[in-house]
C-alpha cells in the first residue's frame, strides 16, 4: 500500500515538530528587557496612583499640650520667636511654656565666650538648650550664654545668613544719602556712614565712620566752584577697643578724630583709655559705663590751636523691643582737668531702628554736639536729626 503526502501536509508536520521542540527547551538565561513605558501601573480599582509628594520639613513645638508647626525665627534669653504655618505673623513663646521642641533645620549657636556649635535643637527648657550635631554629639547650651543664633549655611541660601556664617562674630552697617533741592537756591547734600563691630570674648572692636557735605548756590548757566557756599563739611571717625578682665569688668582704648569746618574746627582728636563695666548684657538689654583719661588736641581755622588733658566719662546702651525694633544710645563727656569751665566736650547720640527686611532697616538718628570752642557766630551747640536707609548683616 502506498502512502501519499501532499506538499502542504509535509510543511504542516515540519512546523508542528519545530514548535514542540521549542516548548521542550529551557528558558533563556538572559533577563528580559524592561518595558520602556512611563505610565503608572494600574491598581485594582483601575486608576493610576498619584506621585508621592515630599513631606515638608517643619519645626515642631508643643505648648501647653498643643502641637504647633512652623519655623523658628530666633532664640532669645527666655523665649523663642516662632512663625507658624497656620497664618501670617510671628509669635513669641516663653521657654517655660514649652513641653516638647524639635527643629528640622540646623542652627549655628554662638556663645558669649566665643565658642560656636552647629546642630539641631532636640529639646529646650528655661535652663538648657539640647543641641545635637550630625555626628551624634550632644551639647547643653544655656540660653543666657547665647550671643547669636543663625540658620546653618548648609540649610539656608539667604544672603544675610550666609554672611553671618562666614563672619559669625562681626556685624556691618552702611548707609549713604544724597539730597538735591532745586529752587531759588540749589542745595546738594551727601552723607553716609560705616559701622563694623566684632565681638568675640574677650575682645570687642568697633570701627565707626560718618561724614556729611552740603553746599548751595544760585542757579545759573555760568556757575563755578567759587559760587558754592559750603554749609556742611564734617566727618567723624572712631575706634573702640575693649578687653574683658573679669566678670563684667574691662579695659578700653577709644581714639576719635573729627572735623567740622563750618564751626571753625579743622581737626579735633581726643584719644582716651580707661576702665569700663558692663551693668547689663542680656539678649535685649545692653548697658555699660566707662571712666578714664583723655588727651584733647584741637586745630581751628581762624584761632590758635588748643590742647588739654580731660576726664573720659562714657555711657553706652541698647534695647531691642522686638526682633524688628530697637534703640541704641551713646553719651561721652570730656571735662578738662585744669579748668572744666574753659575746656570741655560733650557728645550724645540716640538711634531708633526699624527693620524693613533682614538686611535693610530705617534709622532715625538724633545727635547733639556741645563744646566751648567753636566759632562764636555758630554757638556752642549743634543738634542734628537724620533719617536714613541702612544696609547691614
Amino acid at each position: 500500500m502506498r502512502l501519499f503526502f501532499p506538499p502542504l501536509s509535509i510543511l504542516a508536520l515540519v512546523l508542528s515538530a519545530t514548535l514542540l521542540r521549542a516548548q521542550e527547551q529551557p528558558p533563556s538565561a538572559e533577563p528580559a528587557m524592561p518595558a520602556t513605558t512611563t505610565e503608572p501601573v494600574a491598581t485594582d480599582t483601575g486608576e493610576a496612583p498619584a506621585p508621592a509628594e515630599a513631606e515638608p520639613q517643619y519645626d515642631e513645638i508643643v505648648v501647653k499640650g498643643t502641637t504647633l508647626r512652623g519655623h523658628v525665627i530666633s532664640f532669645n534669653e527666655k523665649s523663642i520667636v516662632f512663625e507658624t504655618i497656620y497664618g501670617t505673623g510671628n509669635i513669641e513663646i516663653a521657654y517655660a511654656d514649652i513641653t516638647q521642641f524639635k527643629t528640622q533645620n540646623s542652627f549655628r549657636f554662638i556663645e558669649r565666650n566665643g565658642e560656636s556649635f552647629k546642630g539641631k535643637v532636640a529639646q529646650l527648657s528655661t535652663r538648657d538648650l539640647v543641641v545635637a550635631k550630625k555626628t551624634g554629639e550632644v551639647k547643653l547650651i544655656k540660653p543666657a550664654d547665647v550671643e547669636r543664633v543663625i540658620p546653618d549655611v548648609d540649610t539656608s541660601r539667604d544672603f544675610t545668613n550666609r554672611m553671618h556664617n562666614l563672619f559669625p562674630f562681626t556685624t556691618l552697617k552702611v548707609d549713604f544719602g544724597w539730597n538735591l533741592e532745586a529752587g531759588a537756591v540749589q542745595k546738594v547734600e551727601f552723607s553716609g556712614g560705616l559701622n563694623i563691630e566684632r565681638r568675640k570674648t574677650p575682645t570687642r572692636l568697633v570701627v565707626d565712620i560718618r561724614a556729611a557735605y552740603e553746599y548751595d548756590q544760585d542757579p545759573g548757566d555760568d556757575i563755578t566752584d567759587d559760587d558754592k557756599r559750603v554749609t556742611k563739611d564734617e566727618y567723624r571717625a572712631s575706634l573702640i577697643g575693649e578687653y574683658d578682665l573679669k566678670d563684667q569688668l574691662y579695659i578700653f582704648g577709644f581714639p576719635i578724630a573729627e572735623r567740622d569746618a563750618t564751626r571753625n574746627v579743622l581737626l579735633r582728636a581726643y584719644p582716651s583709655a580707661g576702665v569700663g563695666y558692663r551693668l547689663a548684657e542680656t539678649g535685649k538689654l545692653r548697658f555699660q559705663v566707662q571712666g578714664g583719661i583723655a588727651y584733647v588736641w584741637e586745630e581751628f581755622l581762624d584761632y590758635p590751636n588748643n590742647e588739654y588733658i580731660a576726664l573720659h566719662v562714657g555711657f553706652e546702651g541698647g534695647y531691642d523691643f522686638t526682633d524688628s525694633y530697637g534703640v541704641t544710645w551713646k553719651t561721652y563727656y570730656y571735662p578738662g582737668l585744669e579748668d572744666y569751665t574753659k575746656n570741655w566736650l560733650f557728645r550724645t547720640e540716640l538711634v531708633f531702628s526699624a527693620k524693613v527686611t533682614k538686611a535693610l532697616s530705617m534709622n532715625l538718628r538724633f545727635t547733639d554736639t556741645l563744646d566751648n570752642t567753636p566759632a562764636p557766630e555758630v554757638g556752642d551747640n549743634k543738634f542734628t536729626t537724620t533719617l536714613s536707609l541702612l544696609f547691614g548683616f
